[in-house]
């Protein structure tokens, strides 16, 4: 019976002396049918011999280990049959034969296992590898069978999921808790989908108990158990936190990217090597229309797109990328573009075309552009105020020289007329100055009333015409019979007019004419000043209006002012609800301004209330109070000649002095003096006995708006700007006189 075991069998007694073996146990041993076996023991077998040296110490522990066994005890060995074979596995096991509780010794038996134990390590292996890839990909492997409330998972998802160390089979709520709540029912519907689909692959989030939060990939697939057959899902689960972080800065990356290309307008293309656009971005509009074509073809101007394509070939020659600055016509606007361009290669460091970027940089270079002409309009405005400064102080100091050397009637009937135009020539200029600074900070007002446009013009085209006639120039005026009525400030509306009727006298040569007329059109006022002289370039009509500007030289022009006075003949029309436009059919062909003034609706201009005769000046005593002695000094012989009794002082402690002990009349004080300023002098005035019946007139250099407040706060009556104008004084006495 044993014969017929296809297993190597064999028996021992109690001295492990085999005593009898199968046909299967001859061979492991590497016995033949033909070699003689003695009846007991068998003569010259150790079983221990076809066991492998390093093996038999374990196969000796399997057999004393079945005697305290009522089973079997095996282990894996290596054999083999004949001392030149190769080693091969077998299932060594070993049983104790009793009888009666009696031991009499062992039952052995070798099964071969070889290509089962090779497959079995060969697996092993793979396992050992797959669990070292999982490892250094931050993966673990999983298995839930269907229905399990339990899952098998590996060490690192056993620390990924921060599970307790025991736990290799965790459960499953316990692994759907670690998933973060927003997510947790996505996941619940991802693996019951899966069942079905038998695919199971999804992004899921895990909130540890610290509150950080972890991102985990899932990828599972359906299979059965090669045992049972039972539904069961495998797979793996990796931390791709660090690159869910990546993917979001790139997200965020590209999302700055797009806003800053949105706020720059910046276009970026790429091109091949035939320098045909392959690619094009714009956050302005659609560009697709010039994919594969080249800047030759799609340009306006054909020299600038030459010019572009040298720069692109050159940087494709090269191979060194650059920038630089062009101007394209686009849809008939000169475009400012900055260009910048970049060899394009690919994996391999094979050229393959261009990348760049355009941006536009119009309003910036037009800026500058703006900004250089600015400048230029300054240094202009610096030269011409030098000579404008200098020019009427040239006959002053002649005049001035004449009457020290000659000192007759005769020579001061002549000299002192040219000082008084020079002086209200400068005086002019440096009103319009201050007014321009005004101007600019905002802080030019008018004082609106009623105005008779019609008397006005009528007054002002009179006044000039006696000017102008001693340039040999004449006028004609035009104005209707009727009162053309406007609300606005009489002053402004007349240094407009002066304005005008200066530049139409600049620049019209000696003979020539200057026309003035208005007239109402609708609800307009609409005034008209027109020249012969030598007119204006069509592209300068607008262009004159602007602060500082000056006209080309090269018109014929050998003085062309400081470049304010229509400037602010503009600024104060257009505070008076109106407008100002010049017109010219070219050069030397003369040029006309049209005022635009809207008229009110008035029956009559207001009455004028009789005035009172204002007392002789020697019923006056006049108080000058100035740090400049020559001021103080020169302004003392004036009133003296006009009659008045004066007084005078350097200072304001001075000049308070002398008002408690004099109590004159009136005080001209100057405001910017050292220690006691003209508003101190003022407020100190009028705080002594008496003080409030002084009358106080400030003449100085000052004159902002903020200046004239300072001047009412501190109770002075009037505030003249130096260098005064002597009618404007004489009437600030008179009205002191009858205050």
């Amino acid at each position: 019976m044993i014969d017929e075991i296809n297993l190597a069998v064999w028996r021992l007694d109690l001295n492990h002396q085999v005593i009898e073996l199968n046909r299967a146990g001859r061979q492991f041993f590497g016995l033949s049918d033909a070699d003689p076996i003695d009846a007991e023991p068998i003569a010259g077998i150790d079983w221990r011999s076809a066991i492998h040296p390093e093996d038999r110490e374990q196969a000796q522990a399997a057999l004393l280990a079945s005697t305290e066994s009522l089973d079997e005890v095996a282990c894996d060995v290596r054999a083999r049959a004949t001392a030149q074979g190769a080693y091969r596995w077998f299932r060594f096991g070993a049983r104790a034969r009793r009888r009666d509780l009696a031991h009499l010794g062992w039952t052995c038996f070798a099964r071969n296992i070889h290509d089962v134990f090779l497959e079995r390590a060969s697996l092993q292996q793979s396992d050992r590898l797959l669990r070292v890839t999982l490892g250094v990909s931050n993966m673990g492997s999983w298995r839930l069978d269907k229905g399990a409330a339990r899952v098998d998972i590996d060490e690192f998802l056993r620390d990924f999921w921060q599970l307790p160390a025991t736990e290799s089979s965790p459960l499953l709520s316990a692994v759907i808790e670690r998933v973060h709540p927003s997510d947790r029912e996505r996941f619940k519907r991802a693996s019951e989908r899966a069942w079905k689909s038998g695919i199971l692959d999804g992004l899921f989030r895990l909130l540890y108990a610290d509150g950080s939060v972890r991102w985990q990939r899932t990828v599972g697939v359906l299979t059965n158990d090669s045992a049972s057959r039972h539904p069961v899902m495998i797979g793996v689960t990796a931390d791709v936190t660090d690159r869910q972080e990546v993917r979001q800065e790139l997200r965020l990356s590209s999302q700055r990217l797009k806003v800053a290309l949105g706020i720059s307008k910046v276009v970026l293309y790429t091109m091949d090597r035939e320098l045909r656009f392959t690619w094009l971005h714009s956050a302005e509009g659609n560009l697709d229309h010039m994919i594969g074509k080249r800047d030759d073809e799609i340009r306006e101007n054909p020299a600038q797109a030459q010019a572009l394509m040298a720069f692109k070939r050159e940087v494709l020659e090269t191979g060194v990328g650059g920038q630089r600055s062009f101007v394209l016509d686009v849809d008939g606007e000169a475009l400012h573009l900055d260009s910048s361009i970049e060899p394009l290669y690919d994996e391999d460091g094979q050229l393959q075309g261009l990348a760049g970027a355009v941006f536009n940089v119009t309003k910036r270079r037009r800026a500058e552009i703006a900004l250089r002409e600015a400048n230029q309009r300054k240094d202009d405005f610096l030269a011409v105020l030098s000579h404008e400064l200098r020019n009427p102080l040239a006959p002053i100091r002649t005049a001035l020289a004449l009457m020290r050397e000659f000192d007759t009637p005769e020579t001061r009937q002549r000299a002192l007329p040219i000082v008084e135009r020079q002086v209200r020539q400068m005086s002019r200029l440096i009103d319009d100055l201050l007014d321009i600074s005004r101007l600019t900070n905002g802080r030019l007002s008018l004082h609106r009333e009623p105005v008779d446009m019609t008397e006005l013009l009528r007054y002002i085209g009179s006044a000039r015409a006696m000017v102008l006639q001693s340039q040999e120039q004449h006028v004609e005026v035009s104005l209707p019979e009727r009162a053309l009525v406007i609300e606005g400030d009489r002053g402004r509306i007349g240094q407009v007019l002066a304005n005008l009727f200066n530049n139409a006298s600049k620049f019209t040569p000696r003979g020539g004419r200057v026309w003035l007329d208005a007239q109402a059109d609708g609800s307009d006022l609409v005034i008209r000043v027109r020249d012969n002289g030598i007119g204006i370039a069509a592209d300068q009509l607008e262009r004159i209006f602007e602060k500082f500007a000056q006209l080309p030289r090269d018109e014929g022009m050998t003085d062309a002012g400081l470049g304010i006075g229509l400037h602010l003949a503009r600024e104060l029309v257009t505070m008076h609800g109106g407008s100002i436009v010049a017109r010219s059919e070219g050069l030397g062909k003369g040029s006309e301004f049209i005022v635009r003034l809207p008229l009110i609706e008035r029956d009559a201009v207001p009455a004028v209330t009789e005035s009172r005769q204002a007392p002789p000046p020697s019923a006056l005593s006049v108080l000058v109070v100035d740090d400049n002695p020559d001021i103080t000094e020169t302004m003392t012989l004036l009133l003296q000649a006009w009659g008045y009794r004066t007084l005078s002082a350097s200072d304001g402690a001075a000049g308070l002095a002398l008002v408690k002990a004099q109590q004159p009349d009136v005080v001209l004080l100057d405001i910017g003096m050292p220690r006691m300023d003209g508003y101190e002098l003022a407020r100190q005035i009028r705080a002594l006995p008496g003080g409030k019946a002084v009358s106080l007139i400030a003449v100085s250099g000052w004159g902002q708006p903020a200046d004239l407040a300072r001047s009412r706060e501190a109770g002075i009556n009037e505030h003249l700007l130096k260098p005064v104008d002597p009618t404007r004084l004489r009437e600030a006495l008179e009205r002191c006189a009858l205050a």
